[in-house]
C-alpha cells in the first residue's frame, strides 16, 4: 500500500519531464508555481517568491488576494496542446524563435501584437507573473507614463481583461501604443505592440483584441476545437522577419506597392469604376443606401486578394466553356481584374453578356465597385435617381451580397421573363463581379453562380485547417 503514493508521484513527475506541463491529479506543486506556455507543448516552470505586499505593489488595481488552492491542475491532454498556428479570424498565432515570444500575424507577414501566456492552478500567481513580464517589457520599450492604472473589463465565459488606461507615448513620432492583459481559469496572457518598436505596427480594434484573447484562452482550456495552420503561420512569421530586416524606406515602398489597387489589373479599369463610385457618392451618397449591416467595419484586409487569378482571362479560357472576348489590352498577365464580353447561346442565337471582375483589398472597396459597375450602361453612368428606381438591393441570389434589377415591364406593360436577372452584380469576399445583358433577353444568373462557386470553393479551401484540435 505504501508503494502507491510513490508510484503516483513518479508518474506525475515523468509527465512533467516529458512536456514541462502539469499532470492531472493532486496539486503536488507549491502554490506559487507558474508555467510559461511555449510551442511544441513545452511548458517552462518558474516559481514566484513574493508576499502579498509585494504583489499588491506590482499589480496596482489588478491586485486580488486569492486563497491557495485555485482550480485543479489541467489534464495532460489539454495541457500538452501545441498552440502554434492557431487561426483567429484573419490572424494566426505564430512563434518568433529569435525573440522567444508569440506573435499575432497575418498571411502577408504583418505582425500586430506580441503575446506571452502563463498558467498556474492559483490564478493570482499567473496574474502576478503576467504583470511582472509587462513591467520587464516596459523597461525595454519606449518611455512610460508611470501613473499606471488598469481598466477591468468583464466578458462572458469567465474572461477578465484589463487595458492600460494611460497609453505609452513614443518619443520619436508620438504614436500611441499600449498593452492588455486577460485571464481565465488560471490561464493568463499579456499582449503589447510596443515590443516591436521601432518596427511598423498594425492596429487592432478592441473587438479584435477580445476575439484574439477569447480564442487563445478557450484553446488553452480545451473548451472547444479550433483550426490550426502551423505551416502557413511559420511562412508568415519568416516573411515578417525578412521584412523587418529591410531598411525603413524599402519596407515603406513594399507596402505602398502591395496596396496599389491597379496592380495586376488592366490599365484604367479600376480608375473608371472608382470614378463612377465617387460620382454616385456625390449624388445623395447612393452607396450608403441599403448596404449590409455593419458596413462601417471595412472587413479584413487581404493583400493580395486570395482569389487573385479566378475569373480573369487565363482562368476563363480553362474553366468556362462560353466564347469570351476580352477588352483590348486585357490579357493573361492581369490576375486581379479583367473585362470583356461573353457570347451566350440560347435557342440557336448568341446574346452578348458584358462582364467585369475585380479582386480588391477590402470588402468596402468591393461593395463600392459592385454598385458602380451595376450603375453603368454601355460604359455610361446611369443617373442616380433612375438607378434607385430600377435596382433591387440584396435579393440573395448569389455571393455574400448582390444587386439586380427590379422586375422589368416592357412597353406593352407585360413583364419581361427573367428580366430582373439580366443584370447582376455581386461580391464574394473582397472580389466584385458584374454580368449584364443590356438587351434583357437572357438571364445571367447561371453564369453568375458559376463564378461565385469558383470564388467560394477557393476561399473554403484556403480556410480549411491544416490541423483541427
Amino acid at each position: 500500500m505504501k508503494i502507491l503514493p510513490f508510484f503516483f508521484i513518479a508518474v506525475t513527475l515523468i509527465g512533467q519531464i516529458l512536456h514541462g506541463a502539469p499532470v492531472a491529479g493532486n496539486d503536488l506543486y507549491p502554490g506559487q508555481t507558474v508555467w510559461e506556455i511555449k510551442p511544441a507543448a513545452v511548458w517552462n516552470q518558474t516559481t514566484i517568491k513574493s508576499n502579498p505586499a509585494e504583489r499588491k505593489a506590482r499589480l496596482y488595481n489588478l491586485y486580488e488576494e486569492i486563497k491557495p488552492g485555485g482550480n485543479p491542475v489541467p489534464g495532460q491532454s489539454e495541457a500538452a496542446k501545441d498552440m502554434e498556428g492557431l487561426n483567429i479570424s484573419q490572424y494566426y498565432l505564430g512563434w518568433d524563435y529569435e525573440q522567444n515570444y508569440w506573435v499575432i500575424v497575418d498571411i502577408m507577414g504583418n505582425v500586430y501584437m506580441a503575446v506571452k501566456m502563463f498558467y498556474s492552478p492559483n490564478p493570482v500567481y499567473s496574474r502576478q507573473k503576467a504583470v511582472d513580464e509587462m513591467l520587464v517589457s516596459q523597461k525595454q520599450g519606449p518611455p512610460v507614463n508611470r501613473n499606471r492604472e488598469y481598466r477591468w473589463t468583464m466578458f462572458g465565459d469567465g474572461i477578465k481583461m484589463a487595458f492600460l488606461q494611460v497609453p505609452f507615448i513614443l518619443d520619436e513620432d508620438k504614436k500611441l501604443c499600449g498593452e492588455f492583459f486577460a485571464e481565465q481559469e488560471g490561464f493568463s496572457l499579456i499582449a503589447a505592440d510596443h515590443w516591436f518598436f521601432p518596427l511598423i505596427r498594425k492596429e487592432l480594434k478592441d473587438k479584435e483584441l477580445f476575439e484574439i484573447s477569447e480564442t487563445i484562452l478557450a484553446a488553452l482550456n480545451g473548451k472547444r476545437q479550433f483550426g490550426y495552420f502551423p505551416k502557413r503561420t511559420r511562412q508568415a512569421v519568416k516573411k515578417w522577419k525578412d521584412i523587418s530586416k529591410m531598411p525603413y524606406q524599402k519596407r515603406t515602398r513594399r507596402e505602398e506597392e502591395l496596396r496599389k489597387l491597379t496592380k495586376g489589373m488592366p490599365e484604367g479599369l479600376y480608375d473608371r469604376i472608382d470614378r463612377n463610385a465617387r460620382e454616385l457618392q456625390r449624388n445623395d451618397n447612393i452607396l450608403n443606401l441599403n448596404m449590409p449591416d455593419g458596413n462601417e467595419d471595412k472587413g479584413p484586409e487581404m493583400i493580395p486578394n486570395i482569389n487573385s487569378g479566378i475569373g480573369t482571362v487565363r482562368w476563363l479560357k480553362k474553366h468556362v466553356n462560353i466564347p469570351f472576348i476580352a477588352e483590348k489590352g486585357h490579357d493573361e498577365s492581369h490576375i486581379n481584374g479583367c473585362s470583356g464580353t461573353f457570347s451566350v447561346n440560347k435557342n440557336g442565337r448568341d446574346y452578348p453578356v458584358t462582364y467585369t471582375i475585380l479582386h480588391l483589398h477590402t470588402k468596402d472597396q468591393a461593395l463600392r465597385a459592385m454598385f458602380a459597375m451595376q450603375a453603368e450602361q454601355s460604359k455610361q453612368l446611369i443617373k442616380p435617381d433612375i438607378l434607385k428606381k430600377i435596382l433591387q438591393v440584396h435579393p440573395g441570389l448569389v455571393g455574400d451580397y448582390d444587386v439586380c434589377l427590379k422586375p422589368v415591364i416592357n412597353e406593352l406593360g407585360v413583364p419581361v421573363s427573367q428580366g430582373e436577372y439580366s443584370s447582376i452584380s455581386f461580391i464574394r469576399g473582397n472580389t466584385a463581379v458584374m454580368l449584364k445583358n443590356e438587351s434583357m433577353d437572357i438571364s445571367v444568373l447561371p453564369l453568375a453562380k458559376q463564378m461565385d462557386e469558383a470564388l467560394l470553393k477557393n476561399m473554403q479551401l484556403f480556410m480549411k485547417p491544416e490541423e483541427t484540435r
